[in-house]
């Protein structure tokens, strides 16, 4: 028996940190993860040096000069409050002094800052500190598109554009690194043509028309085609004439990671004079990274080099003098002075990708309404850990240290990740990461001079007013625009499909507006589904994934054919390669973690034949044989209560008894019988008050009652938790069809939501509304149907903690959103997460506002990134303390 271990919080950032400790010990490349360790409880009161840090800002094409970098964390004080800023008045690096904002309205007024150079590149030394267990990034607004290019013309042609004007085409040799609104000089230009009157011209200016890395195009001022000859063979060159102004629209980010604290950890200097300790403990390793900078009685200030987790042995960058091989334990302790920085970093590459991998993963967290930019990003004192996950989680679609390089010619072409690193076996959606890049990048290259808050007297470019116009905090055509780049991917991320009954043409509208040169390669052809970014785990044990339960921890656990999987709160696997082995060839069905961490399951071991087992939070199967083991009544559908028993839904009813709907209460702690509850009593034969039959799904809410749904009728039976009281609610509204309905959700008002497996909509009931039926304990109440958002066989809903409404389409579309009144936030496609279309089977939501959808039909678990907003898990935990659907 294969046994899958789980472990607890701060044994799952041990394995973050030996993950980073293995990818940077094995060297660059797929492997680097850029996100250091995440501080225990203990260390985050810590002030902590960031060490030296140094890199380049890009937009896209060009380097990025003049820009004005900024280092800011996240606090705890609520979602969408400002952040701080990290630089002071004093640096230690006196090539990039820093200097402060004092711009009257600038969002970054009062802040200090450092000016990137003319290559785009910056530095960061002196007396910064980052709170312990906070995230770090930058803020780079601002900067002068820079680029020198200078190419070879080796043909002319020319055409009559849709504006019957004509455009003259350039064919270069080598890369052409020119960009529309780019002003740019002719010079040794030699044909013997008409063309000569480009020869010494001042001032051109790039068109969008044919621009690709191989040619450069001009719109003239009327229809000249008839006067100019075509493929004429030349000898000139083109080289740039007056750079655009700093462009006011510009924000890149960059996710530095989570600041980590100092730690004190043991171990024995093998002599008196080598570089290497050993007999250090798992758990102090666990808590170590490649890079760490230590001290100790034998050494001042040594860095990690490598760590040997099979010996326990460290490796240190110099001589430890402080013991011998025979000697007690030494403690080396990191001070103020040497401690753990981000200075292992090396390098970090910020441009478009960048701001977009880290703005979708801090979505959730940024405001939804006024200050919805990159400067307002916040989480509530409980909910530092899902702040952290999320951070963790942008490292899966772009490492800052550079590791993925693209095909274009242009810039310096660092783009997302194909997969995660730490062997978590994700597809990352890369060229969708690129196209959302370049869209950015559409805007940052253009001569834009206009800024509504800090230069409204400048001009707007075409290509921001596209972005923008588009880009709105609501996502309608009548929502407030953005006035940078940041805050456009933030309100993309907000509403991938933008707003569908506001905005029509939101996907081809913003994927259009994206001409000339792309320089993150490669990039989608056409316009996606919708701009929602998905990540594809497979392999690690998951086999046709049926069913996914979050737990306090921010871990998800998958349910699938014979196995179930646990994967971190980043997608890192943390059950080994194969997972638990329940019942190989046989289908394991619901999944709930309780009150405590045990993680409770339905396996179906043959035709009506299923039972329900218990596994504790470590991951060690608590039932040889199974709990309630039922060869005629089968379980279907779990959930727990506030005193953390647990409910079973069961599908099937007995063969003499076929009119009835039992509902099985189960003690937590030894999984016997507490009380079968029929939810459907009285009934000899399918006449009368048939309320439901056979129960599929089952919910809690925050008052204590157990709400069943049944697979025959859309009506519901709710069980009261203490007294075991059912009452029953007959669907009033008779034009409402009923389809197997499966899996409900409570939402934070009371009301139960419905998907329907047979159909393609999703139905709402609000129990409080419900009339007496004239029947002991009988209500009739209304149901409303909602269609659209791309709904398709809907087979489970999810709540998120802004009350919206996920359901997950079985066949097709992954997953449709709605807000709380039934308005669909999805297109008619859903959304796809990068993947196509596809099926997901269940749906849930972590405390990082990312969605879990097990798809049986792709044999993987997608999860949206930023999707929606963060809830509290497990489910139980919220309905416990009456926090259903909000955030923690």
């Amino acid at each position: 028996m294969m046994v899958l271990k789980r472990l607890s919080f701060s044994s799952l950032l041990a394995i973050l940190a030996l993950s980073v400790t293995a990818a940077l010990t094995a060297g660059c490349g797929m492997g680097v993860v850029s996100i250091p360790d995440t501080p225990l409880a203990s260390e985050q009161s810590q002030q902590v040096p960031l060490g030296t840090i140094q890199g380049s800002n890009f937009g896209g094409h060009a380097p990025l000069v003049g820009a004005h970098v900024f280092v800011v964390q996240p606090g705890t004080s609520g979602y969408g409050t400002k952040v701080s800023s990290l630089l002071t008045s004093s640096s230690a690096n006196s090539s990039y002094p820093t200097a402060l904002d004092s711009v009257t309205g600038s969002p970054t007024n009062g802040m200090y800052y450092v000016t990137t150079d003319v290559h785009g590149g910056f530095a960061l030394s002196g007396d910064y500190t980052c709170t312990a267990g906070l995230p770090v990034y930058l803020y780079a607004s601002g900067g002068n598109p820079q680029t020198i290019p200078s190419v070879t013309v080796t043909q002319i042609n020319s055409y009559t554009d849709t504006n019957n004007k004509t455009v003259v085409v350039f064919t270069t040799s080598g890369t052409n690194l020119m960009y529309q609104g780019e002003s740019v000089n002719f010079s040794s230009f030699s044909t013997g043509t008409s063309y000569d009157a480009f020869s010494g011209a001042q001032g051109q200016i790039v068109s969008p028309f044919y621009l690709t890395t191989n040619t450069i195009g001009f719109e003239l001022g009327g229809n000249l085609t008839s006067m100019l000859p075509q493929g004429v063979a030349v000898n000139a060159t083109v080289s740039q004439n007056t750079p655009i102004v700093s462009n006011p629209a510009i924000v890149n980010i960059a996710l530095m990671g989570i600041c980590p604290g100092s730690i004190t950890f043991a171990g024995i200097p093998n002599g008196t004079s080598t570089n290497t300790l050993s007999g250090v403990s798992p758990a102090d390793l666990a808590n170590l990274a490649v890079g760490n900078v230590v001290t100790g009685p034998g050494i001042n200030v040594a860095t990690i080099t490598a760590i040997n987790t099979s010996t326990g042995t460290i490796t240190f960058n110099q001589a430890d003098t402080g013991g011998n091989p025979t000697g007690p334990y030494y403690t080396y302790t990191s001070t103020s002075s040497a401690t753990k920085n981000f200075s292992y970093l090396n390098y970090l590459y910020m441009n478009e990708v960048s701001t977009v991998a880290a703005m979708y993963a801090l979505a959730p967290f940024a405001s939804t309404t006024a200050n919805n930019d990159a400067l307002h990003i916040g989480t509530s004192s409980t909910n530092l850990a899902g702040l952290q996950h999320a951070v963790q989680m942008a490292a899966n679609l772009y490492d800052i240290q550079g590791s993925n390089v693209g095909t274009g010619g242009d810039g310096e072409t660092h783009i997302a990740r194909a997969v995660t690193p730490t062997n978590s076996g994700g597809t990352v959606p890369q060229t969708l990461l690129n196209t959302l890049g370049n869209l950015l990048a559409n805007c940052v290259d253009s001569g834009n001079t206009y800024n509504a808050v800090t230069a409204s007297s400048g001009t707007q470019s075409s290509q921001c007013q596209a972005l923008f116009a588009n880009a709105t905090s609501d996502g309608t055509t009548s929502g407030t625009q953005p006035n940078d780049t940041a805050t456009a991917a933030i309100n993309i991320a907000h509403h991938p499909s933008g707003e569908p009954s506001g905005n029509t043409t939101f996907m081809s509208g913003l994927f259009n507006s994206i001409t000339g040169n792309q320089p993150f390669q490669p990039t989608l052809s056409s316009a996606p589904n919708d701009f929602s970014v998905g990540i594809a785990y497979s392999g690690n044990g998951i086999s046709l994934p049926g069913s996914v339960a979050i737990d306090a921890s921010g871990n998800a656990w998958i349910v699938g054919y014979g196995d179930i999987v646990e994967l971190g709160a980043n997608g890192a696997p943390l059950s080994g390669t194969t997972g638990f082995a329940t019942a190989s060839g046989y289908e394991n069905r619901g999944i709930v973690v309780d009150g405590i961490g045990n993680v409770w399951f339905i396996t179906q071991t043959g035709t009506n034949s299923a039972y329900v087992n218990k596994m504790s939070s470590s991951g060690v199967l608590l039932s040889g044989s199974g709990y309630y083991n039922q060869s005629t009544i089968e379980p279907n559908a779990l959930a727990v209560d506030a005193s953390n028993n647990i409910w079973v839904a069961n599908s099937n009813s007995a063969a003499s008894d076929s009119y009835h709907a039992y509902v099985t209460e189960l003690n937590g702690t030894n999984g016997n019988v507490v009380v079968t509850v029929d939810a459907n009593p009285t009934q000899s034969t399918q006449t009368g008050p048939t309320v439901l039959l056979g129960p599929t799904g089952i919910a809690l809410d925050g008052n204590g009652l157990m709400w069943v749904t049944g697979n025959a009728s859309s009506n519901l039976a709710s069980i009261n938790t203490s007294t075991d009281v059912v009452n029953w609610y007959n669907n009033s509204n008779t034009a409402q069809p009923s389809n197997s309905p499966a899996y409900l959700a409570v939402d934070q008002n009371g009301s139960l939501w419905i998907p329907n497996q047979n159909a393609n909509f999703i139905q709402s009931v609000v129990p409080s509304a419900a009339t007496a039926s004239g029947t002991a304990n009988a209500y009739n109440v209304n149901y409303t149907e909602y269609t659209g958002g791309g709904l398709a066989t809907t087979g489970a809903v999810a709540v998120d903690g802004a009350n919206n409404i996920w359901v997950a389409n079985l066949n097709q579309h992954y997953v449709s959103e709605f807000t709380n009144s039934g308005t669909p936030l999805t297109g008619t496609g859903g959304y796809a997460g990068g993947f196509g279309s596809n099926g997901g089977n269940r749906v849930a939501i972590d405390g990082s506002g990312n969605v879990w959808l097990p798809v049986p039909n792709g044999n993987n678990v997608v999860v949206m990134v930023g999707a929606a907003a963060p809830v509290i898990t497990p489910l139980v935990t919220a309905a416990k303390n009456n926090q259903v659907a909000q955030r923690p």
